[in-house]
């Protein structure tokens, strides 16, 4: 019943989208991919004129560094097994959870990136008491992702 009421809501959204949309109530439709644009084939032509994709992704983010020199730039622990995410620090990333698998453990977490959640981040490695394993490394210009990337662990993964 309550997947029927969602699939309702979602072709009521569709529509109402639709119709503002050949109303000329906006002038673009971004999407991130040719999957997604293929979703306005049964468009009106004025409508699909709206649409402009922008390829989701990035350039690859490589570095000549080996992961000691990679930390040791970043200021990271030389030999301690480190995890990492580049993200806005907002709730909705739930970084909280990446900090919270730090307990019983002697993992480290480093996090490239910056926003509104950095200080509840912060009380919370200090309440669970993982602080000192817990690296906010603020906002890294593009070219220095490489190197953060390198400097994280990796290793083998079960499926």
């Amino acid at each position: 019943m309550l997947e029927d009421q969602r699939q309702g809501a979602i072709g009521i959204a569709h529509l109402e989208i639709g119709l503002l949309g050949l109303a000329g109530m906006f002038r673009r439709v971004v999407v991130n991919s040719e999957a997604v644009e293929r979703e306005y084939d049964a468009y009106p032509d004025r409508y699909r004129a709206r649409v402009l994709r922008i390829e989701h992704g990035f350039e690859a983010k490589v570095s000549d560094l080996t992961k000691g020199e990679a930390r040791e730039k970043l200021g990271l622990p030389p030999d301690a097994p480190l995890i990492g995410s580049v993200a806005r620090l907002h709730p909705g990333k739930n970084l909280a959870a990446a900090i919270r698998i730090l307990i019983d453990t002697d993992w480290h977490l480093a996090i490239a990136g910056q926003g509104p959640a950095e200080r509840d981040l912060v009380a919370l490695a200090r309440t669970l008491g993982v602080a000192r394993r817990v690296h906010l490394l603020g906002e890294l210009p593009p070219a220095a992702i490489g190197t953060f990337l390198a400097s994280l662990f990796s290793g083998p993964v079960a499926h």
